[in-house]
């Protein structure tokens, strides 16, 4: 019975022979539970996916352990690459290898006899094909036909090994049995650091393009640029094209913001499991890149790299912290790993905000005094000049989101806060007072910033400014839990929201996730304290 074909431009394969189902594109096999997320990969969403499963659950598919493997007289199924390989030699064994390295391996194994004997005596050469990858690899060798002496009827399908010594497929044979099911992220070069000139046209992958595409003309323009104009859009971007776990960190951060952008839940959950795959390649090469000595020669690359490196995995575990914990304990800094949610979510708009993280992140505003006067002078003359709110505003409006809103309702904020944490029950010591009031001021001439455009990077500086403003013990009391600062922290999160609204993707839940964190820690009190921030998720 001849093989039956699927989908658009006859994307699947069925060959009832082997009760298997092809990918024409990828050129493999298909488990039957991987078939849903197969095809959301080449982008076959709801209705055409739906009518395409429901065809598909009437095949009879086998696992890849139960399916059979064609006699070695078969000649060669045309949807499968055909490889250069070898069998061995030794009676009754047959085994098949992809590469000479592998077949001196298993002499070696399952023989005992040195990887130094001559391949002619003990394997011969032998066209193959393997149905699946990853781990469920079983070569089956194939017979040309008389009027093919090396090629089959689709050249381009044909993948010849290099010399014996030298072979790609080792490295795909050695890499599979690591992988599971579809679990290699596309990869725009196949070589591990540069793109190797001598590669063919086929070595590109397409959806690594739509990323990189989309990561030059979207994402790097929605990032914060900092102290580095355009860190995001070419340095980083010039140094990534010549450094493949880099490219996967690009890849990554592309990945998640077309996931956030994305309205069906299908596609978010195909672009954050290629982001998944992208991040796990960046962290495993970066860590085995940046152990390596180098020549001083090499060094500022190598510190370059570095910092390319810190500022990518700072951005994802921004975009991860909504997740409640941060993900697989990868942290940029071992400092991270004893942080409070609340201190980390400060730190790490601080790093973004930075060129040279490695040197700024210990580095603390020096605390004067005088500057206290200096603030309050200001945030008063900007209290002064506002309007009160709009009474035509939306309660949504009037509660938060316009300038004359929230800089009043900051205004109020030292005179509520009195009126709750009176003593006898709360005491503060007065440094903690007048640290926590300069904080608020900090904040008012922050939100003047911030609502001076409705643009991100405007929105972004606003928002990011007071980290470098308020003294370093209000974080110190953060990180102790000081009601009175927690409450100033949850509204700085309404300049995170204005950040996030105006085109901050990563921080995408970051306000519900600070003011929750704050009112975890306000839970045991009354009412009168847990209403300082009940409304600012309105």
């Amino acid at each position: 019975m001849p093989p039956i074909r699927f989908g658009t431009h006859d994307l699947l394969q069925h060959d009832p022979r082997y009760g298997i189902l092809i990918c024409r594109e990828c050129q493999y096999a298909i488990q039957k539970s991987a078939l849903k997320s197969h095809l959301l990969r080449h982008k076959i969403y709801r209705e055409e996916r739906q009518s395409l499963l429901s065809s598909l659950s009437k095949l009879e598919l086998f696992e890849p352990d139960d399916v059979p493997l064609p006699a070695p007289s078969t000649p060669p199924i045309n949807a499968l690459p055909l490889l250069d390989g070898f069998r061995c030699l030794a009676p009754e064994c047959g085994n098949l290898c992809a590469s000479s390295k592998r077949m001196r391996r298993h002499w070696s194994e399952s023989h005992g006899l040195s990887e130094a004997s001559d391949l002619a005596t003990l394997a011969r050469s032998a066209k193959i094909q393997t149905f699946f990858r990853g781990t469920k690899i079983r070569y089956f060798e194939v017979t040309l036909p008389t009027t093919q002496s090396s090629t089959v009827a689709s050249p381009a399908r044909i993948q010849k090994s290099p010399t014996p010594d030298i072979n790609q497929h080792d490295i795909t044979d050695e890499n599979s049995e690591r992988q599971t099911k579809q679990s290699s992220p596309p990869r725009l070069f196949q070589d591990d650091q540069v793109a190797d000139s001598r590669g063919s046209v086929d070595q590109v992958n397409l959806d690594t393009l739509t990323y990189f595409h989309h990561f030059l003309t979207k994402t790097s323009l929605a990032l914060p640029r900092g102290s580095t104009t355009h860190f995001w859009q070419t340095d980083i971007v010039s140094q990534a094209l010549c450094c493949r776990w880099l490219m996967c960190g690009l890849m990554a951060v592309a990945a998640y913001h077309l996931a956030i952008l994305s309205e069906d839940r299908d596609v978010e959950e195909m672009h954050r499991e290629r982001a998944f795959l992208y991040l796990a390649d960046f962290r495993n090469s970066r860590d085995r890149a940046l152990e390596r000595d180098v020549e001083p020669a090499g060094a500022a690359m190598q510190d370059q790299l570095s910092q390319a490196s810190e500022r990518i995995s700072c951005l994802i575990q921004c975009i991860h912290w909504t997740a409640n914990a941060l993900p697989h304990n990868q942290n940029i800094r071992p400092r991270f790993a004893t942080m409070s949610p609340l201190e980390f979510a400060m730190t790490a708009i601080q790093c973004l905000s930075r060129s040279n993280l490695v040197n700024d992140l210990d580095n603390t505003r020096t605390y004067n005094p005088d500057d206290r006067g200096y603030s309050f002078a200001q945030a008063n003359r900007i209290v002064q000049s506002v309007a009160p709110p709009d009474a035509s505003e939306s309660p949504e409006e009037s509660t938060q989101y316009t300038r004359s809103s929230l800089l009043s309702r900051l205004d109020t904020l030292p005179t509520r806060m009195a009126n709750i944490y009176s003593p006898p029950r709360f005491k503060f010591d007065v440094h903690e007072v007048f640290v926590t009031l300069e904080s608020i001021a900090a904040l008012i001439q922050c939100c003047e910033v911030s609502f001076a455009s409705d643009d991100l990077e405007t929105t972004w500086s606003g928002m990011a400014m007071w980290l470098t403003k308020i003294p370093e013990s209000f974080r110190t009391m953060v990180g102790q839990g000081i009601q009175i600062a927690l409450v100033v922290l949850a509204h700085w999160a309404l300049l995170v929201k204005r950040a996030e609204n105006c085109g901050c993707w990563y921080l995408s839940g970051w306000v519900e996730k600070i003011v929750h964190e704050v009112q975890k820690s306000l839970q045991a009190e009354s009412e009168a304290v847990q209403g300082l921030v009940a409304d600012l998720l309105c």
